[in-house]
């Protein structure tokens, strides 16, 4: 992977899933990662609870989208596993994370769960 070193430009974004039930992809980071021309560095991931005054738990991973020697099929990077999150309670993960090569930011949560998601992060675009 080369350094990218073309003029570009850098955009603070958010995508955001209202209702959010089972397993769903939040952020996809669409480059290749053998030619980089855009890094994608999540921000902060904010979950709110929206249920019925019940206790819930929810997953957080990226998915690797690669091949070759950085092959993989599960998720890898960042994992979350079981995060309890209280009835209308917020739960704030606002350590940084790089998205590339096909990566995808998921939630995953019970299909009794109702959740909202919010992501906000930055595309550094070099071409």
């Amino acid at each position: 992977m080369a350094i990218p070193s073309g003029s570009g430009s850098e955009v603070l974004k958010m995508s955001y899933v209202e209702g959010l039930t089972n397993s769903t992809v939040i952020l996809v980071s669409t480059t290749d990662h053998d030619t980089v021309t855009e890094i994608v560095t999540i921000l902060s991931v904010i979950v709110c609870e929206m249920g019925d005054f019940t206790d819930d738990i929810f997953n957080m991973y990226i998915y690797g989208n690669r091949t070759g020697a950085d092959a993989s099929s599960s998720p890898h990077e960042i994992q979350i596993v079981r995060q309890p999150i209280g009835a209308g309670e917020t739960f704030v993960f606002s350590d940084k994370i790089v998205l590339w090569g096909g990566d995808s930011l998921r939630v995953n949560a019970p299909t009794t769960a109702n959740f909202d998601v919010t992501c906000n992060y930055i595309i550094q675009d070099y071409t």
